[in-house]
């Protein structure tokens, strides 16, 4: 998992001149865990680093073993959290400002991130001494010899046979965000496809028939009330359960989705918990 990570940002580690040095166990750490997953997430972490690192900075990479817990830090000299930002990391959409540096995306990498170490039955942190101080984050997650079989991936709760593998469609316009909540989904067991714009949506919705459709409202060429009232008219999805996630949620916004079918309204930003707990209702409805 370490390996794959620092070959995979070497890159932007690379392009900006920095340093990375690793400390790590000779001997090996066995997780119960979606190994594809945890690299993805350290990954980006390392991307973070070498982003707002200063060209020819130092980011080191450690893990070892405390108290029954894998432990994987990632540490550099960049140029800081402000200290009232860092309890706020964390969050779905918010994207914490960065001296010095454009704000681009959502921020949503790092809120995807912490559910996913939280599914596997981790944590992670974030430290920033402030501005100019650098960051570190830390992920702690329990090793399989210390947890047993009680301690297997968390998400092999959501794919037992007591519930139903969904087929769910995620629609907005904004690529990123659609890539990050298909983690989400497809880390609950679920099989998604993905849709950028209206009339997309309508086309994948009528060939694969999901059971749940996840929303956005402003959409380029039909906007989620059209692509909405567009599926309760059509058999194949007139029974699907839609779900509009949306920044618009003020009450005439409710009052919109609930007259055109929705059948439940999320304001970006979107708890991740919140989504879990839409697929797990519309799969236990599916059982019935």
């Amino acid at each position: 998992m370490l390996t794959a990570a620092a070959e995979a940002a070497s890159p932007a580690i690379i392009n900006r001149r920095h340093t990375l040095r690793t400390r790590v166990l000779d001997d090996p750490i066995w997780l119960y865990a979606d190994a594809a997953r945890l690299a993805q997430i350290l990954t980006n972490l390392l991307d973070n680093s070498a982003k707002y690192t200063p060209s020819g900075g130092e980011i080191v990479l450690e893990a070892w073993c405390e108290n029954g817990d894998a432990l994987v830090r990632v540490r550099d000299n960049d140029i800081g959290i402000p200290v009232d930002a860092v309890p706020h990391v964390f969050e779905m959409f918010r994207q914490v400002e960065r001296p010095d540096k454009p704000q681009g995306g959502l921020g949503i990498g790092l809120g995807v991130a912490k559910r996913l170490i939280e599914l596997h039955g981790g944590t992670i942190e974030a430290h920033s001494d402030g501005v100019g101080e650098g960051s570190e984050f830390v992920m702690r997650l329990p090793v399989a010899h210390a947890t047993g079989d009680a301690g297997a991936l968390a998400t092999e709760t959501s794919t037992s046979p007591a519930t139903r593998r969904l087929r769910v469609l995620i629609v907005d316009d904004n690529a990123d965000l659609v890539e990050m909540l298909a983690v989400v989904v497809e880390a609950a067991g679920h099989q998604v496809r993905q849709a950028l714009d209206g009339q997309s949506a309508v086309a994948m919705a009528l060939a694969h028939r999901p059971h749940l459709v996840l929303l956005d409202l402003g959409l380029p060429e039909r906007d989620g009330i059209e692509v909405a009232r567009e599926l309760r008219r059509h058999p194949e999805t007139r029974q699907c359960r839609l779900v509009a996630l949306t920044g618009w949620g003020q009450d005439d916004d409710r009052r919109r989705t609930e007259e055109a079918g929705f059948d439940c309204h999320l304001t970006k930003p979107a708890d991740p918990k919140a989504l879990e707990r839409v697929l797990r209702d519309v799969a236990e409805e599916a059982m019935e």
